[in-house]
């Protein structure tokens, strides 16, 4: 399932899925919040959660609906360490525990680095 609030990423995903023949797979033009929150969604069992949201970091009713889902593991990419930090924070209350973190320097010689990290529910 992915989901992305830009219908021109939804529809280039579609093409992309078609191309290389993937059938197994849907899309949805929606915020995050309201498309996790949907039925279907959240009682689909995941294996692993991706999420990459703006600078702002997952919206709070995102998080609730990660939660809810309670996949095992989530891969969080950010572009934002502080808006990651608190999203952490948040996901440590939701029983998941923070493990490997990496950062990249995609843009050498500024301040901004992304990060990728692996999160796994307790127990």
């Amino acid at each position: 399932v992915g989901i992305d609030i830009e219908d021109e990423s939804i529809a280039m995903a579609r093409i992309n899925a078609e191309v290389n023949q993937i059938d197994n797979c849907r899309f949805i033009a929606a915020p995050a919040h309201v498309a996790l929150a949907a039925e279907d969604i959240a009682a689909t069992p995941f294996d692993i959660v991706i999420v990459d949201p703006p600078r702002a970091g997952l919206h709070p009713k995102a998080l609730d609906g990660l939660a809810a889902i309670g996949a095992p593991r989530i891969a969080y990419i950010s572009c934002n360490p502080a808006t990651f930090a608190r999203d952490a924070a948040l996901l440590r209350r939701e029983g998941y525990r923070l493990g490997r973190v990496t950062p990249f320097d995609m843009f050498p010689h500024t301040m901004h680095t992304e990060l990728v990290a692996r999160f796994e529910k307790n127990g």
